[in-house]
């Protein structure tokens, strides 16, 4: 009977269609895992079952199926039996259920708190279209806030002040202006006002700014919004009377975030590879786990680095977990003065701690002949959110490294480098910087992985 279920289960999955453009189940394993296509740079999924082809209703929650009230000999259940995948593509912002957000607050005082976001369940409403019901949260206020958001638009019902969706914020050309309409009879104009590039505690985004002035009050600021497009909204400086109230900045939160493997931010494993672009040279930038070595007593893993021509440089980082930390026991580049013969780092550099906490900083030393190397790295987010090719990432442990290479005890190259790794990925994000960090960076961005993590 198990072996006839199974069967039946695997069978009817197929013949569920594609209830997405380009999207397509490709496989319902017996050990319980659904494969499907992605043919989208950023998009959300919901894997949705129904008992019932002909009923129309699909559910993405088991809520049919818990706390039932039982009184009789017998009770009779619809179980899943078809399944889908529904993809909302490419939304101007993301709201994965359940996904919490932080956001740094200020206002002219000096206070400080944070603002959590969190989106909480989803709901038809009397408009007949899909909204994500999401908790916002403050020390000493809650509030739950409907939002739609489309490829292009990003709705919200005002529960209290507007009796119908308004629409917020659009991807659009700079210039573009609307109104927005409230039931107390108050009035918003919304202009885009530019794109921008703004650096935020979680980060650096490139922004749609969206200004909003109120048409009935001598056109006086309400509020400034910059959004990155696919990612969040990254800033929002509220104001009340024209007069400035309060800034939220999109932060990461202290601490590794819970259900996290630290050892996941750089999977290590044989075969494990990541491309990004752009890279120095003519194609993309490779980093392959090439193999590993004995290294005094610890067993290494090699990662190389491998640019393109004209560039053409290489390097390999022998690299191992040792439970708390990812360590550098040996380096080697075509470049300076470890291309004859690899650095044997002894002691050890810590490259990624595994217990972090925004703030935390750390500083590396080692030398060769005449050479001196220091390294200054530094936490700047835990819960970052990082918008590349390859995806959208969650969870994102972001580092900068400040790095200084002195030669007879005097500077002779000095870099700065922001690093972003996703858990269970990798490094999805490497920005360089030239004279600081306010400078617009040289990004090479994650467009492509394969990455087993045993």
């Amino acid at each position: 009977m198990k072996t006839t279920l199974l069967f039946l289960l695997f069978t009817l999955s197929f013949s569920v269609p594609a209830q997405a453009e380009d999207v397509d189940i490709i496989s319902l394993h017996r050990n319980g895992s659904l494969t499907w296509t992605n043919p989208l740079t950023n998009g959300l999924f919901s894997v949705q079952w129904t008992d019932d082809l002909a009923s129309g209703v699909w559910r993405e929650t088991w809520n049919p199926l818990t706390d039932l009230m039982v009184s009789g000999p017998e009770t009779t259940v619809s179980v899943p039996m078809f399944y889908r995948v529904k993809a909302i593509p490419n939304p101007l912002i993301p709201l994965p259920m359940g996904v919490e957000v932080v956001y740094a607050a200020s206002n002219p005082s000096g206070a400080t708190w944070e603002r959590r976001v969190r989106p909480v369940a989803r709901a038809e409403l009397s408009t007949g279209m899909d909204y994500t019901v999401t908790e916002i949260r403050d020390p000493q206020s809650l509030f739950l806030i409907p939002f739609r958001s489309t490829t292009t638009e990003f709705h919200e019902i005002s529960f209290g002040i507007a009796t119908n969706e308004v629409l917020m914020f659009q991807d659009a050309p700079v210039g573009t202006v609307w109104t927005n309409d409230f039931a107390d009879g108050s009035r918003d104009q919304i202009t885009i006002q530019a794109r921008e590039t703004i650096t935020v505690p979680a980060g650096t985004f490139d922004c749609l700014k969206f200004v909003s002035r109120e048409l009935n009050n001598d056109l006086k600021l309400s509020s400034m919004d910059w959004v990155a497009p696919g990612v969040a909204l990254v800033r929002s400086v509220n104001y009340e009377n024209g007069e400035l109230e309060a800034t939220y900045e999109l932060a990461g939160n202290g601490g590794n975030p819970p259900g996290i493997d630290p050892q996941n931010y750089l999977p290590l494993a044989v075969g494990n590879q990541w491309v990004y672009e752009p890279g120095y040279g003519d194609g993309p930038r490779t980093d392959t786990v090439i193999g590993f070595e004995q290294i005094g007593s610890v067993q290494t893993f090699k990662l190389e680095r491998q640019e393109t021509a004209p560039d053409n440089y290489q390097e390999i980082r022998w690299l191992a977990w040792d439970g708390s930390s990812l360590r550098l026991h040996q380096i080697w580049g075509n470049e300076g003065p470890i291309q004859e013969n690899p650095l044997l780092v002894d002691p050890s550099w810590t490259v990624i701690r595994s217990a972090v906490s925004a703030a935390d900083q750390w500083e590396e030393h080692a030398a060769v002949g005449s050479y001196e190397f220091s390294w200054l790295i530094s936490v700047q987010a835990t819960r970052s959110v990082i918008s590349v090719p390859a995806g959208v990432f969650e969870n994102c442990l972001v580092l900068r490294t400040q790095f200084t290479l002195r030669q007879d005890g005097q500077v002779v190259d000095q870099s700065r480098s922001e690093q972003s790794y996703a858990p269970g990925v990798g490094m999805v994000l490497n920005n360089s910087y030239e004279n600081g960090w306010s400078d617009a960076p040289y990004s090479q961005k994650l467009v492509r992985y394969t990455v087993q993590t045993d």
